[in-house]
Parts: C-alpha cells; structure tokens; sequence
C-alpha cells in the first residue's frame, strides 16, 4: 500500500486517508436510530441515558443529530420517520 502511494505521490497525485470510522453522512448511525427510538416513545434524555449506558450530554447529540438528520423538529415527528 504505502509503495502505491508512494509512486502516486511521485507522478503527482496525492492521496489523503482520514484516520478513523467512516460516517453515516445523512443516514442515522444504529446509536442515533437506537436513541431516536427511545426518543420517539417519549422517553427523557435522562432515562435513555440510563437505559443505553450513555451520558446524557451524549444523549443530547444523538438527538439534535437525529432530528437534523430526518427532518423533524420534535420528538414527536422522529416516530413517523424512523420507520419499523
């Protein structure tokens, strides 16, 4: 691999690798679906938070990314979006 790169780099092509994960872009990742979920039955952030092992402040992200990410501004609307 780095001998690939190393001839691509010396014809003039750079090649960038980003550490780490992949993203899901604009698809929820499976924690964002499984705390969308408990969101959409009206559960607190608090008690998703316990539920799954999270902090809440963790909870909070996956919320506000699960509502921009669907289109929906409430956690009465990510029900209806999420699907079975």
């Amino acid at each position: 691999m780095l001998r690939c790169q190393r001839g691509l780099r010396d014809h003039g092509q750079v090649t960038v690798r980003r550490p780490g994960a992949l993203g899901y872009g604009d698809h929820l990742s499976p924690r964002e679906r499984a705390v969308a979920r408990l969101a959409s039955l009206g559960l607190s952030n608090r008690e998703i938070a316990r539920e799954l092992v999270l902090s809440h402040r963790t909870v909070e992200h996956h919320v506000a990314r699960a509502l921009r990410k669907l289109g929906v501004s409430s956690r009465t609307e990510i029900g209806s979006q999420l699907g079975p």
